[in-house]
């Protein structure tokens, strides 16, 4: 996940542009911006790797398999190191060492991602070859079906990018609610009694709700938690109860007022009816790569 900058981590990096065009660009401008006024060691922070591990069984599309061999097509994952924090943070809040931890950690946000942990690493991921991949997000759509790029180009007269820039930019809440990407600008509508802002909120929770049911499944449901973390996981109290309420098929049961209290780290969701611990957790991303960072450089010393 991180990685002393040279020669070939930042050949690495353009070569890979092609994959990540809307990162690796700005990543290797700034990258070099600081390398030519800072002469210091440079540490490279990939978001992606965390996911590396994942089985090959959730990582391949079913497409042609010259996609992936050829042209590298296949199941990345964001939002790598938000997990990484939150699974270390979770080991200590149970009380549990990492290695034996199975956990459906939810990063909700502007953009959003759901994974499963088992036994203390990444088994399954949301997001994909992409990050429009997935969940309904607050401009992005998530999974849709494929066919309905090439009808909406034909409609609308579009070329692909076009197509993707409404996926990536006009779609998820934005584009179901008319009103906003923000979660909390909907949540006010819908508490207003706006029917469109109302039913947004509820297929969001829906497509969150059916990746936690997947995830369960990939656990053998054997789950020590469900987390939310990132700023709608964080912050809402009301998607994650809409969230809580519609799963179906594990017994959750949580209290109302700590769900809808203040907290500064983390909040334990969940009481002792329920089959599953839920806590709400705040990720730390920014704690992350200096810890890490200053581990490889200690390391190097």
């Amino acid at each position: 996940m991180f990685f002393l900058v040279n020669d070939e981590i930042i050949k690495i990096i353009a070569d890979n542009i092609k994959l990540a065009p809307l990162h690796n660009p700005a990543g290797l401008s700034v990258l070099k911006a600081f390398q030519a006024v800072a002469k210091c060691p440079h540490i490279a922070v990939f978001d992606t790797t965390f996911h590396t591990i994942m089985p090959k069984i959730n990582y391949i599309y079913p497409v042609p398999y010259s996609w992936y061999t050829d042209y590298n097509v296949r199941r990345y994952g964001f939002h790598g190191i938000s997990y990484h924090y939150i699974i270390n943070k979770l080991s200590l809040i149970i009380n549990k060492p990492v290695s034996n931890i199975n956990a459906i950690v939810c990063h909700l946000g502007n953009g959003a991602s759901i994974c499963a942990i088992k036994n203390g690493k990444l088994y399954n991921t949301s997001m994909g070859f992409t990050p429009l991949a997935g969940l309904m997000m607050g401009s992005r759509s998530g999974d849709i079906d494929p066919a309905i790029y090439q009808y909406i180009a034909e409609q609308l007269n579009l070329d692909i990018v076009g197509v993707v820039n409404k996926l990536n930019n006009e779609s998820g809440l934005l584009g179901i609610s008319q009103i906003s990407s923000d979660t909390r600008e909907v949540s006010r509508a819908a508490k207003d009694d706006n029917i469109q802002a109302q039913f947004t909120l509820q297929l969001y929770a829906k497509r969150v709700v059916d990746y936690i049911t997947q995830y369960q499944n990939d656990l053998d449901n054997k789950i020590d938690a469900i987390v939310f973390t990132a700023g709608v996981g964080e912050n809402s109290a009301l998607i994650r109860e809409m969230i809580i309420k519609s799963i179906k098929i594990m017994i959750l049961d949580y209290n109302r007022a700590k769900n809808n209290q203040s907290y500064d780290d983390y909040l334990q969701i969940s009481n002792d009816l329920s089959s599953v611990a839920i806590y709400a957790i705040r990720t730390n991303e920014e704690l992350m790569i200096c810890e890490e960072t200053y581990r490889l450089l200690s390391n190097i010393n």
